[in-house]
């Protein structure tokens, strides 16, 4: 009889050898340390880490450490010996300069020439070459053109950025209308005979979709017959349509609710479904008529420590996921081929526990 305990971590129920009672080791859920219980049900406290002082790495750590506060005299640099200039006591001869003769110019300034009494004035201002006119200086009149100018400018490539959407919305309808997709049924956009406000229709349920619900219930360690909460159902494609491996990390149990939506997602972008039991035990989930893999994990009953998984979960979990050894866990699983069609379906499944 294995000895069955909870982590104190995460609360899974794990199940392991009485051979290992009161061992040291990680939780194959959440990878936390934790020890074993004693066969009387005790259980001793997790032993403080020590130091091994036989780890090259954490010598060489201790010497850089002990390198830092070594006291070394730090060596004194002679500055060089500053020579004072000599001052000389015998006084320079003086330098001799020669004048130069020179000769001051006198420039005489002449009178403009005096205009003769025959000379027109008008005549010359006509004979002079016409000269080019100053620019206006810009008033608030012209800036206000250009503003407006700019505006219309910004109005009309607005217009035309405005016909291009809407060009390519009609013509996206019209490419959609022409070429509907798989399990798509046309509907009309408004009530025919609808209010004045023109409210419009909730659109119709695509064809083939059908809602499979159930309820999962197991066994606990003192034979009764729970709802088991928190339990995980998976439905995935029998072809998969994609080439990426999924990361188990949102479909394990007690996974975060973030980690948990991008699982869903991602699931729901292949074609399946990932759902996760209430507090009933019950699920629902809706899928396009098809051929399905169907996985069902406990959250609560645990299975035997080391029991490999039958071939076709193992494959199945080799396809889609990138880890897929921690998809499981040490729970209980049931798996069947699910083949969904346009009647509602009804699986429940009831784990006995060990």
């Amino acid at each position: 009889m294995p000895i069955k305990f909870r982590c104190p971590h995460c609360q899974q129920f794990l199940g392991i050898s009485r051979a290992k009672a009161g061992v040291v080791t990680d939780c194959p859920m959440c990878g936390r340390t934790i020890r074993v219980p004693n066969l009387d049900g005790f259980v001793e406290e997790l032993p403080q880490p020590k130091m091994d002082l036989d780890d090259k790495d954490l010598r060489s750590a201790l010497a850089a450490l002990a390198s830092l506060e070594s006291d070394e005299p730090v060596p004194v640099v002679e500055q060089p010996k500053q020579i004072a200039p000599e001052v000389l006591s015998a006084p320079a001869a003086p330098v001799e300069v020669i004048p130069i003769e020179t000769e001051v110019q006198h420039k005489t300034i002449e009178p403009p020439p005096m205009l003769a009494p025959s000379a027109d004035p008008l005549k010359e201002l006509a004979d002079e070459p016409p000269t080019r006119p100053a620019a206006p200086q810009p008033t608030g009149k012209g800036r206000a053109s250009g503003i407006s100018g700019l505006v219309l400018l910004v109005s009309v490539l607005a217009a035309f950025v405005a016909g291009g959407l809407l060009g390519y919305q009609w013509g996206l309808r019209a490419f959609i209308a022409s070429h509907p997709l798989p399990g798509m049924v046309e509907h009309d956009d408004f009530n025919e005979g609808g209010d004045d406000n023109g409210t419009p229709n909730a659109p119709s349920t695509p064809v083939g979709s059908q809602s499979l619900s159930g309820r999962l219930t197991y066994t606990n360690s003192s034979g009764q017959e729970l709802n088991d909460a928190g339990a995980r159902i998976l439905l995935l494609p029998k072809v998969n349509p994609g080439q990426s491996k999924l990361p188990t990390v949102g479909f394990r149990a007690g996974a975060a609710d973030s980690d948990r939506k991008l699982a869903t997602a991602a699931i729901q972008a292949l074609g399946g479904e990932f759902v996760v039991t209430d507090a009933t035990g019950h699920y629902a989930v809706d899928l396009p008529a098809g051929d399905y893999h169907l996985l069902m994990m406990s959250r609560y009953s645990p299975r035997d420590e080391g029991a490999a998984l039958i071939d076709i979960v193992r494959d199945m979990s080799n396809e889609y996921f990138d880890r897929p050894q921690l998809l499981v866990g040490q729970v209980e699983y049931h798996y069947q081929s699910m083949t969904i069609t346009d009647k509602p379906q009804v699986v429940d499944y009831h784990f006995k526990g060990k």
